[in-house]
C-alpha cells in the first residue's frame, strides 16, 4: 500500500494520514489534501447565491419561471437544470429500465442468488468429495 501520496492543489507529498478516506477514490483517499480541502469547502461556502426569476431548461433549451424547476442546493442557483417536466419525463423512462426493475426487485434478486449459490455449493461440494475420495 503506498504510504505517501501527492495532493494535486499544494503540490506537497504528504503520507496518507493527511488525506481524508474516500471509498469511492481510486486509491481509497480523496485528491486533495485535509489543509486544501478546509479551504477549497470556505471558498464554496462563500459562494454568493445567484437570484433568479427564469432559468433556461438545460433539456428542452427552453426559458422557463423558476417556480417551474425543483429545487437543490447544491447548485449555485439553488434549483435543478432540468424543468420539472423534463425532470419527471426522464424519471418515467427510467422507471420503465431493467436497471430499475433490478433495483426495485432487489429482495427478490437477493433470494433468486441465495437460494442459485446455496444449490451450485451443494453440488460443488458432492462433486469434491466424490472426486476427492
Amino acid at each position: 500500500m503506498k504510504n505517501f501520496k501527492e495532493c494535486p492543489k499544494c503540490r506537497e507529498v504528504k503520507s496518507v494520514i493527511y488525506f481524508d478516506r474516500n471509498s469511492k477514490g481510486y486509491d481509497g483517499y480523496y485528491w486533495y489534501c485535509k489543509d486544501c480541502r478546509k479551504i477549497i469547502r470556505k471558498i464554496y461556502a462563500k459562494r454568493p447565491k445567484i437570484k433568479v426569476s427564469q432559468k433556461m431548461c438545460s433539456n428542452c433549451q427552453e426559458l422557463k419561471p423558476i417556480r417551474k424547476f425543483y429545487k437543490n442546493n447544491s447548485s449555485r442557483d439553488g434549483y435543478t437544470s432540468r424543468c420539472k417536466e423534463c425532470f419527471n419525463k426522464k424519471i418515467k423512462e427510467y422507471r420503465q429500465t431493467e436497471r430499475y426493475y433490478k433495483f426495485v426487485n432487489s429482495d427478490k434478486q437477493k433470494k433468486y442468488r441465495r437460494e442459485y449459490y446455496r444449490e451450485y455449493y451443494r453440488e460443488y461440494y458432492r462433486k469434491s468429495t466424490i472426486s476427492g475420495d
